[in-house]
């Protein structure tokens, strides 16, 4: 009976080593809005995401705590995956037609003090920043990191002193005409690729609408600048393509 005891408690040891378990808990540093470095040193030095611009297929990562899953991808492309367990700082991901090599392998290290993430794909290692607590939301995390970075603040009109404008770090305004959120597109599918745009919008008879503007920092001011567009069809996907910049906007 002994015998029998310590092969069954032998083969219970040897099935969770070998084969993670997906309900196993991971350490609590994963959870956060992770970016990929060079991205994130990028946006740190002021650099806008038009020019930071990089077409790799892993850009970002998000561990949601409600549902034990990671959202991996790119800035126009995210899937939501299950993961396993192989110890606290490491998980693997498995592709659904492969369950026998990762698809990535994802670790928690230590570099000068800071914990950051470390996502092996097999072909190629990316070290991720993981984003201020502030910064965690699923689908818009990353966006408010650039937010925050670049625009939000409290302004003025140097126009008009009496008109204050704050752009917040998710995305809401207040001041300007009737705009009431913004966007600073980081991937600008059907928008102008060489220039920066930022996309301002409100709400008509109950409607949504925005308006697509050029915009330039310089120092502590802003500048918005109107741009040209080939229709003003919103459902035209393609009316921005083309667009030069025209006159001067709003300088704050």
């Amino acid at each position: 009976m002994k015998t029998i005891l310590y092969l069954f408690c032998c083969l219970i040891a040897i099935n969770i080593l070998l084969f993670p378990q997906e309900n196993s808990t991971i350490n609590p540093e994963f959870y956060k809005t992770w970016l990929r470095y060079e991205f994130y040193s990028d946006i740190m030095r002021g650099k806008t995401p038009r020019e930071s611009m990089k077409m790799q297929p892993v850009m970002q990562l998000f561990f949601s705590q409600n549902k034990n899953t990671v959202l991996i991808g790119s800035f126009n492309e995210e899937l939501d995956r299950k993961f396993k367990v192989v110890t606290p700082d490491t998980i693997e991901i498995y592709k659904q037609s492969n369950n026998k090599t990762p698809e990535f392998t994802i670790s928690l290290f230590e570099d000068n003090n800071e914990t950051k993430l470390l996502v092996d794909d097999g072909k190629e290692k990316m070290i991720f920043k993981g984003l201020d607590k502030k910064y965690y939301d699923e689908g818009k995390g990353v966006n408010y990191f650039i937010n925050d970075r670049l625009i939000a603040g409290e302004y003025v009109s140097t126009e008009d002193s009496t008109t204050k404008v704050i752009f917040t770090f998710d995305g809401k305004i207040t001041g300007l005409k009737n705009f009431k959120k913004y966007l600073i597109p980081i991937f600008g599918i059907g928008l102008p690729l060489d220039f920066d745009t930022i996309i301002l919008a409100y709400r008509n008879n109950g409607k949504r609408k925005h308006e697509v503007f050029h915009w330039k920092k310089s120092g502590d001011k802003i500048t918005l600048y109107n741009i040209s567009k080939s229709s003003d069809d919103e459902m035209d996907g393609g009316r921005y393509l083309n667009s030069k910049i025209l006159d001067k906007y709003l300088e704050l």
